[in-house]
Parts: C-alpha cells; structure tokens; sequence
C-alpha cells in the first residue's frame, strides 16, 4: 500500500486502486508522490499493456483535492495538475471505473485516463467559482480537449452539477451503466485495449494528445509511422 494508493498486477492489466472512502476518497497532495511512483512502476513493466484506475466504495468516486490543503499549495506549480500530466503521459491504454460522484479536482484526475465508464446516477460537479477557487491550467485545457469550451464553461463558470446523461452526452464518458455492471464493462474494455497491436496504439496515443493540446511532433510521429511499419505487428 501506498498511502491510500494500491498497484495490483495481474496478466497484461495493471490497476490502481483509491481507497479512502472515510474521506470520501478525496486526494491529499502529500499522497501524490507515491501515486507518481505507482506509475512510473507500471510504465516500467514491459508487459502491460492496460492501466485501470477504480476507487473504493458505491457513491462517490472521488470529492476530489482535500480542501484544507489547498490554500497551502503551489498554485502554479500544482500537485495535482503534475500527477494527471504524468497519467496522461503514459504509453500505455488507461481506463477509469467510476463507481459514483466526481467533484472538483477529481474531475481533471479522471481527465488524464483515455477512457471513462461511469454508473447510473453519479454527477460531476466542480465549485471552484463559488469557492473563490482558480482551477488550474492543464486541467482547464483537459476539459476543453475532452467537452468542449461550452461543456467546459458550464462546469466552471456556471458550476453547473452534470448528470450521467449529460456527462455521455458531453464526451467525459465512454460508457454509462448499470453500478452492478460496471467491473464486467471495464474487463471488457481493458481486456480490447490489452489486446491491440501496442506499437500502434501508443504512438496513435501520444499523437492524439499532442492534437489536443495543439503541440503535435510532427517528425517524431512520422517517424513512429516508419516504425510501426517496419514492426512485426505489422508484418
């Protein structure tokens, strides 16, 4: 166990599991480093090919950065906003299980993963605008690359509570289900993702984010275009 961070193993797919339901699984900054060390573990492990993220409990699946500690932050170099780079960064496919609610700095800690699946019932909400809270940079650049602007605008400028139907609507999920259905749902995606060619899907990754964020490496993704070609997947 790492604070309240767990790794397990198992085949081809790593998961990661947040287990503080006393707290409502919010995020303690003083956490992050050993999060940041659980993924750096998994990036190592040349044998995977799937990251999922799941949380304890069957209401919320996270309250998001604990409160008390965030006017005793950098706000300009935020721990928050480092950790979800670093899972964005990763090579390899993520997939998040959202088994509730996510709120406030949850919502861009969920942003970093590929893909969502979410259960019938579970909001987002975001209160930074009452709270007298600026969100930070990539996290608002995660939103707009991910919603859209005006989906954005309604959960931080409006602070607009999102419903499961608005969040599928939105793009922030990939799928919505039943709460009794969701580990056969996320198996079923991690085990598709588990089972792509990875030269590909990493490369085809990183170019995407890069599009996101509009700092597309031209020649670097060309070149893995060269690679993948002259790859035994694709021979």
């Amino acid at each position: 166990m790492a604070a309240h961070f767990s790794l397990a193993i198992e085949g081809r797919r790593a998961t990661i599991t947040l287990d503080n339901p006393a707290q409502r699984n919010s995020i303690d900054p003083a956490e992050l480093p050993a999060l940041i060390a659980l993924l750096d573990e998994v990036e190592a492990n040349p044998a995977l090919r799937v990251l999922v993220l799941r949380a304890t409990g069957d209401k919320v699946f996270s309250s998001g950065f604990s409160m008390g500690k965030v006017l005793d932050i950098d706000h300009v170099d935020h721990p928050l906003e480092q950790a979800v780079d670093r899972i964005q960064a990763l090579p390899l496919a993520t997939v998040c299980a959202l088994n509730g609610g996510v709120y406030g700095g949850a919502v861009d800690f969920t942003q970093g993963f590929d893909f969502r699946i979410g259960v019938e019932g579970m909001l987002l909400y975001v209160p930074a605008g009452m709270l007298g809270v600026h969100y930070y940079v990539n996290g608002l650049r995660r939103s707009v690359a991910l919603m859209g602007v005006q989906w954005a605008k309604r959960i931080f400028v409006m602070c607009d509570k999102l419903s499961d139907t608005d969040l599928l609507r939105a793009g922030y999920l990939d799928a919505l289900v039943a709460p009794g259905d969701l580990t056969a749902a996320t198996d079923a995606f991690a085990d598709k993702l588990a089972g792509l060619a990875p030269l590909a899907q990493r490369g085809m990754k990183r170019a995407l984010n890069q599009v996101s964020f509009r700092t597309l490496d031209v020649a670097a993704t060309q070149a893995a275009i060269l690679e993948c070609m002259a790859s035994e997947d694709a021979k």
